[in-house]
């Protein structure tokens, strides 16, 4: 299946959903390729990201849908899967650690699979989604780690080091998360830095001198411009430079 799509994306997440079995816990476990633990034995971090991702799997499903309903006289066969796809996301949300998900997985029919694999067709048909160099992408996710150690060990202005934190982790998130809704999880990731940087200009100000705010505005360089090229959205990058240049 073509991943280029959300409907092509959601196609690939619940075949291997449907591969899998027990807790809701454990099934998005092995889809998001967490280790294979019970939720007992998980960390609080490791059960907040498979949290996360399932909420992105929800937005990923709006996605598919509204991307379809774009395309004038599509029939309304192509919509039926979501309507069994849903209940099965909200059943996780609701109850991650205790809910078993075999019966509400049996309600998602091979028919509903076969109508996916037509929907990613047509969106294919109509737009491919632009390709983002995920080995850049995985290069950035290194320098974030790598920075976000030695920011938290930094000693530096504590609101300044939140704030930095705050942005690594939203890339982090948008990177991580990229495989489940594509460019448009990391043009949001973007997003919430910049909405973060017209927030905290003062402090970035303030703290201009420090030398892990030059690393920060330099990897966030990068990564708008690897945003900016994979959803055209050149404007992104130039509200990051405005945002991070002195006196922008």
């Amino acid at each position: 299946m073509e991943q280029t799509n959300p409907a092509g994306r959601l196609h690939a997440i619940l075949v291997k959903a449907k591969q899998s079995g027990g807790s809701a816990f454990a099934v998005w476990s092995r889809v998001f390729d967490e280790p294979n633990t019970t939720a007992d034995q998980a960390s609080m971090e490791v059960q907040i990201k498979i949290f996360s991702r399932i909420l992105q799997v929800r937005q990923l499903v709006d996605d598919a849908e509204e991307a379809l309903l774009r395309i004038d006289g599509l029939s309304d066969k192509y919509f039926r899967p979501f309507q069994r796809i849903r209940p099965l996301i909200q059943q996780s949300i609701s109850s991650l650690t205790g809910s078993d998900l075999a019966g509400t997985m049996m309600q998602i029919t091979e028919g509903d699979m076969t109508v996916l694999e037509f929907c990613s067709e047509k969106l294919e048909e109509l737009h491919i989604e632009p390709i983002v160099n995920e080995a850049e992408l995985q290069e950035v996710l290194q320098e974030v780690n790598s920075l976000f150690d030695e920011v938290r060990a930094a000693t530096i202005d504590a609101e300044l080091k939140s704030f930095i934190l705050d942005g690594l982790e939203a890339i982090r998130r948008g990177i991580n998360e990229y495989r489940i809704r594509g460019p448009k999880r990391l043009k949001e990731a973007l997003g919430e830095v910049i909405g973060s940087l017209a927030v905290n200009r003062d402090v970035v100000k303030a703290g201009s001198e420090e030398e892990t705010v030059g690393k920060f505005e330099k990897l966030c360089y990068r990564f708008a411009a690897v945003v900016s090229f994979a959803s055209d959205a050149t404007g992104l990058l130039t509200a990051m430079k405005v945002g991070l240049l002195p006196g922008g």
